[in-house]
C-alpha cells in the first residue's frame, strides 16, 4: 500500500524519512531476539522451543499455521471472503461503512488527496483479501485483531467524509464562521457517548465464565489426572489458568493438536514417561489407541475431551465426567452409562447457573460446541434421550446451527437403546 506514497515522500523530503522507516522496522524485528533468549531460560510455556536457528525459523515463519494455505484445508475462497465481510459488518455499524464509502469517493475526487485514498483503499484490500486467502476461523477470539488496519482505513474514510460535509456547510453559511468548529466539537463529544453505552459490555471486571469453566477443566479433577485435550481454547485456558494459580501441578494436559510442535512430545515425556506408549501410537497413527488408553487408566485417571475426532471404538471406554469423558478400566456397562448421564446433567445445570448473564458470545460458542460433541457420544452409545437433551441445549443457544439441526433430525429417527451411526458427523 505504501507504494502510492513512497515516490512523493522521496521527492519532497529525500531519502531521510525512508531511512528512518527502515530503522524503525529493524528495531521492531529485533524483538524476535527475545524468543531464543526466553527459550534458553526453560519457561513455563515454550511452544516451538526456538532455542536453535532451525526452530527459531519454524516459529517466526508460523509453520504451525501454514496448513491454512493448503487448498484442501480451507473452505472455498468465496465462503472465506463472505466470513471476513460478515465479521467486519458485525464489528462496524452499517452507517460507518456507508459514510466511509462516501469518504473514499470524496478523497479520490480531490487531486491532492487521491494518493492517500489509494493508500488506504489498498491497505483495506490487502488485509481483507489476504485474510480470506490465508484462511479465516469465524469463532477465533483473536479474529478482530486481524482487521485492525482495515478498520483504521474505514475510520479514516468516514472521518474524511464528515470533514468534507462540515466544510461544505461552513462554506454555505459564511456569516457563521464558528459553525464548522462547533459541529466538529459536537460530533466528537457525541462519539464519547458510545464509550459510556458499551462500558459494561467491554469491561471484564465481572466476567466469570472462564473461572466457571476452570472448575470442571482443571481445579476439580482427581489427583494426578491426565487430560487429552482437543480444543485450542481448552488447551490455552488450562495453561493460562495454571500459570496464574499453580494449584494443579499434578495434572498433566496433553495438547493433541500441538504434538507435532518441536520438543512438545519430549517435554511431556520428561515429566510423565508413562505416557510414551500412548503418545507414540498417536503420533504414528493420528488417533488415540483404545488399548493404550485403558492401560494408562490403570495407573492414572485419564480424561479425553470429546471431539469429532474421537473414534467410535473409544465410545465404549468412556463416560462423561466433569467437562471431559473419563476412560474406564473396563468396558462400559449400562449402570456406568446411566449414572454418568445423570451426573452429566447435574454438572451442566450447575455450570449454567454460575455463568454470567447475558451470555458472552464466545461462551455461547464454547457451549454449543460442547453440547454437540456430547450429543455425538450419547448417540453413539444408544442413549438417544441424553443425546436429544444435549442437542436441545445447543439449539436453545442457536436455533439456526446447521450441524445441530442435522443431528437433531437424525436423532428423531433413531431408536432408543440402539447405537446410532455418527460417522457423518465426525472427522477421521
Amino acid at each position: 500500500p505504501a507504494l502510492w506514497l513512497l515516490v512523493g515522500v522521496q521527492r519532497s523530503f529525500g531519502w531521510k524519512p525512508l531511512l528512518w522507516s527502515a530503522a524503525f522496522v529493524a528495531a521492531g524485528l529485533a524483538t524476535y531476539l527475545f524468543l531464543p533468549l526466553r527459550a534458553l531460560r526453560d519457561p513455563f510455556l515454550d511452544l516451538g522451543d526456538p532455542a536453535t536457528p532451525g526452530r527459531f525459523w519454524w516459529v517466526v515463519t508460523a509453520q504451525a499455521f501454514q496448513k491454512s494455505v493448503e487448498p484442501d484445508a480451507v473452505a472455498p475462497f468465496g465462503e472465506r471472503l463472505a466470513d471476513v465481510m460478515l465479521v467486519s459488518g458485525e464489528d462496524l455499524h452499517i452507517v460507518v461503512a456507508v459514510v466511509a464509502l462516501l469518504g473514499a469517493y470524496f478523497m479520490l475526487r480531490v487531486t491532492a488527496t487521491r494518493k492517500y485514498a489509494l493508500f488506504w483503499l489498498t491497505l483495506w484490500l490487502v488485509y481483507v483479501l489476504g485474510r480470506a486467502v490465508l484462511g479465516f476461523v469465524v469463532g477465533n477470539p483473536d479474529a478482530s485483531a486481524y482487521f485492525m488496519l482495515s478498520y483504521a482505513s474505514i475510520v479514516v474514510f468516514a472521518a474524511y467524509a464528515i470533514g468534507v460535509v462540515i466544510s461544505a456547510l461552513a462554506e454555505a453559511v459564511p456569516s457563521r464562521p464558528r459553525l464548522g468548529p462547533a459541529l466538529a466539537s459536537i460530533i466528537a463529544l457525541a462519539s464519547t457517548l458510545h464509550f459510556a453505552q458499551l462500558a459494561n459490555a467491554a469491561s471484564l471486571a465481572s466476567f466469570v465464565d472462564t473461572d466457571v469453566f476452570d472448575d470442571g477443566l482443571r481445579r476439580q479433577l482427581p489427583a494426578h489426572a491426565v487430560v487429552l485435550a482437543h480444543n485450542p481454547q481448552t488447551i490455552f485456558r488450562m495453561w493460562g489458568g495454571e500459570a496464574e494459580e499453580m494449584n494443579r501441578p499434578d495434572v498433566t494436559m496433553v495438547p493433541l493438536p500441538l504434538l507435532s510442535y518441536p520438543k512438545m512430545v519430549e517435554s511431556l515425556l520428561s515429566g510423565d514417561p508413562e505416557l510414551k506408549p500412548l503418545l507414540r501410537s498417536y503420533v504414528l497413527d493420528g488417533s488415540l489407541s483404545a488399548s493404550e488408553l485403558q492401560s494408562l487408566s490403570t495407573m492414572r485417571p485419564v480424561f479425553v475431551e470429546m471431539d469429532v475426532r474421537v473414534g467410535r471404538e473409544l465410545m465404549d471406554l468412556i463416560v462423561p465426567d466433569h467437562l471431559y469423558h473419563r476412560v474406564l478400566t473396563a468396558d462400559l456397562t449400562d449402570a456406568d452409562e446411566a449414572s454418568a448421564s445423570q451426573r452429566h446433567s447435574r454438572q451442566w445445570g450447575s455450570l449454567y447457573a454460575r455463568l454470567g448473564r447475558p451470555l458472552d458470545s464466545h461462551t455461547v460458542a464454547q457451549l454449543i460446541w460442547r453440547h454437540y460433541a456430547d450429543s455425538l457420544y450419547f448417540a453413539a452409545i444408544g442413549d438417544v434421550h441424553a443425546a436429544k437433551r444435549t442437542v436441545a441445549a445447543g439449539l436453545q443457544l442457536n436455533p439456526y446451527a446447521s450441524q445441530l439441526r442435522e443431528l437433531s433430525a437424525a436423532l428423531h429417527k433413531a431408536r432408543p437403546g440402539e447405537p446410532m451411526d455418527v460417522s457423518p458427523f465426525t472427522i477421521r
